[in-house]
């Protein structure tokens, strides 16, 4: 279940002499994630397959909006499109990874790119996860749910 790390996370600053505030603030943080792509039909999809799961959902339709997203919000995880406006979603991807502040966010790309070369070139930006457009809902699901615990740890 992706709520076990908020247990273990209450649990620890509990035990480290947290404030009651804070802890109850930490029960209500679910995993934040930004949907990047120029559809606002993919978005919505997208929102509604993963907005089951109880996550937060942001969104951008380009790759400038997506990077100004990503460092204002620090989302747990970033869904991305290849082929989007203003900067592309690998570029988008380089940046997250050589942030110190955002290294560690998941990458799903999600796109209609089926090259060789676009998921090389994904995975040389860092991508965790490559899936290409049409997709299966329950494979988007099961892999931010996989990325989200592995992360949480």
């Amino acid at each position: 279940m992706h709520h076990l790390y908020i247990v273990q996370e209450i649990k620890t600053k509990a035990y480290l002499g947290g404030s009651l505030m804070e802890v109850n603030e930490m029960e209500n943080i679910k995993p934040k994630i930004l949907i990047v792509d120029d559809s606002k039909n993919i978005r919505k999809l997208i929102s509604v397959i993963l907005g089951k799961e109880g996550y937060e959902l942001l969104e951008a339709d380009n790759g400038l909006d997506a990077v100004e997203k990503i460092n204002l919000y620090k989302p747990d995880m970033v869904i991305l499109d290849i082929i989007i406006p203003g900067i592309n979603g690998i570029e988008v991807c380089k940046k997250i990874k050589a942030s110190a502040e955002t290294s560690g966010t998941s990458v799903i790309f999600l796109t209609s790119e089926s090259t060789y070369e676009a998921r090389e070139a994904a995975r040389a930006a860092g991508g965790d996860v490559f899936i290409t457009k049409p997709f299966e809902p329950k494979d988007l699901r099961s892999a931010a749910r996989e990325l989200l615990q592995s992360k949480r740890g």
